[in-house]
């Protein structure tokens, strides 16, 4: 035995290697979007309401996000100031469709509709979404998803909301508030 080379088990090296790497990649992931998403909200899940997504004064995200992130088609958008136009900050469709803004029914809920945007399929960074009727200091506003019929015209009646997985519209609610950052920032799905 005096000459013979005992195997060396590499296997706990190759284990160590993977775990830091995946703490590396999810910790930069956290840091990154912890910095740049103000509020993640979805209305949905078994109770109907919203649920969101960002406890700053907790440090955690307060209900799953797997729903939100899984899906197919999403959007993201951060409070903003009040106009004639809504910034999109993220918006993923499958197979194209519409971003549509619904003024709140004062029941915290989507009401009237004040303009739409249509997207081809993919995803698409920083859009925009003109108004019939500009949004207003202090309002809330949701941005909701729809379908398209093929026709490339916007009808509520016939572009219905894209139904997510957890059985409620792809929406996303914000505030119109001065008080918001001028400067929108990029984001990750």
């Amino acid at each position: 035995m005096d000459g013979e080379q005992q195997p060396i088990n590499t296997m706990p090296k190759y284990v160590l290697t993977a775990v830091v790497a995946f703490l590396v990649g999810f910790g930069s992931a956290w840091l990154y979007l912890d910095g740049n998403i103000k509020s993640l909200s979805v209305v949905g899940g078994e109770d109907g309401k919203e649920k969101n997504l960002d406890n700053r004064e907790g440090g955690a995200i307060t209900a799953g996000t797997s729903g939100m992130l899984a899906e197919s088609d999403a959007i993201v958008v951060n409070d903003q100031g009040p106009g004639t136009e809504v910034s999109i900050a993220k918006t993923i469709f499958e197979k194209g469709g519409w971003v549509v803004i619904h003024e709140d029914d004062g029941a915290g809920k989507p009401g009237k509709i004040l303009g739409a945007q249509l997207f081809d399929p993919g995803s698409w960074d920083n859009g925009k979404v003109e108004l019939l009727r500009g949004t207003i200091e202090g309002g809330r506003y949701f941005a909701m998803l729809h379908s398209d019929n093929g026709d490339r015209a916007f009808d509520p009646k016939l572009d219905t909301p894209i139904i997510g997985k957890t059985g409620a519209p792809i929406m996303m609610e914000f505030e119109a508030t001065m008080s918001a950052p001028s400067v929108e920032s990029e984001v990750s799905i």
